[in-house]
């Protein structure tokens, strides 16, 4: 396999499911899903990322829902100076597209961010009147438009992200849900892959994050249709050291018996106790043993 350059989720698990340690810079990757399913918060957790691999290139989030919440994305961790992070909320879909082909030509981004495909507005019906018939301009734009851009993330080397958004199938015949966009969205990521919430995570009577699917529909780069089950926690991300602890439980290094958990340190020993949130805390509270973990399930 060619030797690419990749930027992590901050997820081993969805880094060992994409079969590539992440999303591949100079190709087009797409998140799909239905609303909050946790697309947006997955998307910062990548910029995130992308700062920490090539923290001299910069980050750019073209925002079309005029929905990005700069405090929630610092408090996630991302880092917002105009150094390091450009957010632009464009008004039309000619717009944000003409600045995903300006940000990918100039060499100065890791990773830029389209949200949404579903909110793109073409000039053309903005203009139009009522009652004028405008059929499939956003497919006919987006079309023409990306086999601009994905040349230029070639050359550059940017890794580009879609986000977009299922809809209801309208008429007889159609499938039940579509992804706005026309054919676009199906023939040009490299990657696709879509999210589903499939519960809620309370600590006593609060919510505080939800458990998502992530399964890669489509992948250039490894076998489709890979799952991978993860926690969302509501304005913290994933936590690394509790998926650090479960790759390494379903690997066999930490070994149960009953209620008690015997896991590696770093030195070659092993340590007991009982419960896995107890297996937890350790790793946070030692963390030399912890990167000794982590070598050993990426």
């Amino acid at each position: 396999m060619p030797d690419y350059d990749v930027i992590s989720f901050g997820s081993y698990k969805l880094d060992s499911t994409s079969g590539i340690g992440g999303i591949v810079r100079g190709r087009l990757t797409q998140l799909v899903g239905d609303t909050g399913a946790g697309k947006s918060t997955l998307a910062i957790l990548l910029m995130i990322e992308a700062q920490k691999a090539y923290p001299e290139e910069l980050v750019g989030f073209i925002d079309v829902e005029q929905a990005f919440n700069k405090d929630y994305a610092e408090q996630l961790g991302l880092d917002t100076d105009e150094d390091k992070f450009i957010l632009i909320q464009a008004d039309s879909a000619n717009q944000a597209l003409d600045l995903m082909l300006s940000f990918t030509e100039s060499n100065m981004f890791s990773l830029v961010v389209l949200d949404s495909i579903a909110s793109l507005i073409p000039d053309q019906n903005l203009n139009a009147n009522v009652g004028d018939q405008q059929v499939a301009t956003l497919g006919r734009l987006l079309s023409n438009e990306t086999r601009k851009f994905l040349p230029a993330a070639r050359k550059t080397n940017t890794a580009l992200l879609w986000i977009n958004q299922w809809r209801a199938g309208i008429g007889f015949g159609q499938p039940e849900k579509v992804l706005p966009g026309g054919g676009s969205p199906k023939y040009y990521p490299s990657v696709t892959i879509d999210l589903k919430r499939k519960d809620l995570l309370k600590k006593g009577e609060d919510y505080i994050g939800m458990m998502v699917q992530a399964n890669f529909t489509k992948n250039r780069f490894a076998n489709p249709y890979q799952k991978a089950e993860y926690n969302l926690y509501f304005g913290e991300g994933i936590r690394k050291a509790d998926e650090a602890v479960e790759v390494a439980y379903d690997k066999g290094l930490i070994v149960r018996a009953g209620a008690w958990y015997t896991f590696p340190l770093a030195d070659g020993t092993t340590e007991r106790t009982q419960g896995m949130s107890n297996v937890i805390e350790y790793y946070k509270n030692n963390l030399e043993d912890f990167i000794s973990l982590e070598t050993s399930v990426i």
